[in-house]
């Protein structure tokens, strides 16, 4: 039977928040599709704030679990999932870079006087994309970490000193 925390890690690491998925439609004008779209992205932020914390109750419930002899989770059912999250995190990355072309692509093509508006919510759509994609790098990190915590033979290898160092390092891997 599957370890109930990797079930959960998995479902956690599955979701996505709407505006990620794919390319919205932007608002052109003003009125009722401003609105709807005020909407769209106000749900966004808040589906993209309850992934956050629910991150960070499996993180809470995963780094407790390192502790423990009975409950620890499988070595390589955990490596598998980081595998598979980090090659996620690579075409999020490619997925991003499109969701800026668009942007640009939209705001290009709004009237004149829309350009303002338009250009407004492709950079919160955007802030919205780029902060999930953060925390899901810093939640593979941390995975990362949990991963050498269970395996002995994971440590050693470089020391950093420099915390900057440490994270170029760490996150020249994921993307």
């Amino acid at each position: 039977m599957a370890d109930a925390a990797l079930l959960d890690l998995l479902h956690h690491l599955t979701w996505q928040p709407p505006a990620i998925v794919g390319p919205a439609p932007v608002a052109m004008g003003r009125g009722a599709a401003d609105e709807s779209y005020n909407r769209f992205l106000a749900e966004s932020e808040a589906s993209a704030a309850a992934w956050r914390e629910e991150g960070l109750k499996v993180r809470a419930a995963l780094w407790q679990m390192t502790g423990t002899e009975s409950g620890r989770p499988d070595l390589q059912a955990l490596t598998a999932v980081i595998d598979g999250y980090e090659r996620h995190l690579r075409s999020e990355a490619r997925r991003l870079r499109r969701m800026e072309r668009w942007g640009e692509q939209d705001v290009a093509s709004a009237r004149p006087g829309d350009q303002d508006l338009v250009r407004g919510n492709v950079a919160r759509l955007m802030a919205l994309a780029y902060g999930y994609y953060r925390e899901a790098q810093d939640f593979a990190l941390f995975l990362r970490a949990v991963r050498a915590e269970l395996d002995a033979d994971a440590r050693g290898g470089p020391a950093f000193d420099d915390p900057d160092a440490l994270e170029a390092y760490l996150l020249s891997a994921l993307a």
